[in-house]
């Protein structure tokens, strides 16, 4: 039976989101689905997820290390469900209740401050309420799935860390 150590784990959430980031990029490029502001952001926070668990595999040697970075990364992972919420919240609403669309988002970050940037992509678009499925589901759920199961790997991972020897 193959056996996987902590670091194998972190490697593999490592690598599942640069998957998930190659697959966001043939959604734009081949099929030619435009990225909502929403969307740019949980692309982001994949990036983010996927140095923290890169990093982790790389650097978490114990059981103390994999803890702290399974800690970050769950706080990432927090941040990704925040804002993939929020992206399911908007599509979900009425139609008359939709905002109205605005600029994209690399307009935006080439005009104004990033934090302003960050403030209107949270309060949602038109663009944001469109529904695209991928296999029944919306983007933004399979994005929530990804985040939930990114935190929950991480721990596993951090279970698995070699215990400290009292005699090393």
């Amino acid at each position: 039976m193959l056996a996987f150590n902590h670091r194998i784990l972190l490697g593999l959430g490592a690598a599942g989101c640069i998957a998930v980031l190659g697959f966001a990029f043939y959604l734009q490029y081949v099929q030619e689905m435009e990225p909502c502001p929403l969307c740019w952001f949980q692309r982001l926070v994949v990036f983010g997820l996927a140095v923290g668990f890169g990093l982790a595999a790389w650097l978490a040697t114990s059981r103390r290390k994999t803890y702290a970075f399974a800690f970050m990364v769950s706080l990432i992972a927090v941040v990704g469900m925040a804002i993939a919420g929020r992206h399911i919240w908007i599509q979900n609403l009425p139609a008359d209740q939709v905002p109205a669309c605005g600029q994209g988002v690399l307009y935006m970050l080439d005009t104004l401050p990033f934090v302003d940037v960050l403030i209107k992509a949270l309060k949602g678009s038109g663009e944001c309420a469109k529904r695209d499925l991928w296999m029944g589901l919306t983007l933004p759920t399979w994005t929530m799935l990804l985040f939930c199961g990114a935190a929950l790997l991480a721990w596993l991972a951090a279970m698995k860390a070699p215990r400290p020897s009292m005699w090393r």
